[in-house]
């Protein structure tokens, strides 16, 4: 059983990594498209500005969904704006108060 376990967890992992890979690999893609699209005219700006924009897009969504934890003056917080206000809503009893801070 104990092997078994462990071939489960490594096959797996194994699973993640690839799903992994083929995620970087087809936003590689779409980037490469995207950038040769503003190159030929089909867009506003350069292909820097497209670099710049899914960095920025990149920054704004970390900042919403983003898993980390920090000490905060209340305490342990989520970084990520909306995971905070979703566990606030189910971690504390002042529903209202909970929405009203998450507004803050």
């Amino acid at each position: 059983m104990l092997l078994h376990n462990g071939l489960a967890r490594h096959a797996l992992s194994q699973l993640l990594i690839s799903i992994c890979g083929l995620q970087l690999f087809f936003a590689g893609i779409i980037v490469i498209c995207l950038d040769e699209m503003l190159q030929h005219g089909y867009g506003l700006g350069s292909g820097i500005s497209l670099f710049i924009a899914t960095n920025i897009c990149e920054s704004i969504i970390w900042k919403a969904f983003s898993p980390y934890t920090v000490a905060g003056p209340r305490g342990v917080e989520f970084e990520g704006a909306m995971i905070a206000c979703f566990h606030l809503l189910l971690t504390r009893g002042d529903k209202v108060g909970s929405l009203l801070f998450c507004q803050m």
